[in-house]
């Protein structure tokens, strides 16, 4: 998890099936000047909150859209290296693109603002950037490491 300072936060996504999440408890060991091995447990609430649900959702979108940027990314720029690779590395990272979008499409329809405009970025300049390899080398291989850090950034700041 790595370093926090007095006051920060520190967010962590654990994927768990809801049965599974109410057979676990989770305690976080640490060390203060003061105190070595200090320990605390957490309790798992498994009726959680609708705004900790929005927060959830609105968290996993950003990191599966990072996720699929950046393995299409990955797949197009090895691509242009050696053209001779076949396009089965890169139809399954669109297929994937593709199918993240219709999943983040379900939870715009809701009315989540965040995911609208996420969606809006992933249907936009991420699929104009990739659609063509052209556009992919002039600003697509710039423009999707940029986004991507952008959201890990405003991940970070939560």
């Amino acid at each position: 998890m790595g370093s926090i300072t007095y006051g920060q936060s520190k967010d962590l996504l654990v994927p768990l099936s809801p049965e599974l999440l109410s057979k676990c408890e989770f305690s976080v060991m640490y060390d203060t000047l003061q105190e070595k091995k200090k320990s605390v447990n957490i309790n798992i609430n498994t009726k959680p909150q609708q705004a900790e649900l929005h927060l959830i959702n609105e968290n996993k979108f950003r990191l599966q859209f990072v996720h699929c940027v950046r393995t299409v990314l990955e797949t197009m720029r090895q691509r242009i290296k050696t053209p001779t690779t076949t396009n089965e590395q890169s139809t399954t990272a669109i297929y994937r693109l593709k199918a993240l979008e219709d999943e983040m499409k379900h939870y715009a329809d809701n009315g989540d603002a965040f995911i609208k405009d996420l969606l809006a970025d992933l249907t936009g300049q991420v699929q104009e950037a990739i659609t063509r390899e052209d556009w992919f080398k002039k600003w697509g291989v710039h423009f999707l490491p940029s986004l991507t850090r952008k959201f890990i950034e405003s991940f970070g700041s939560i």
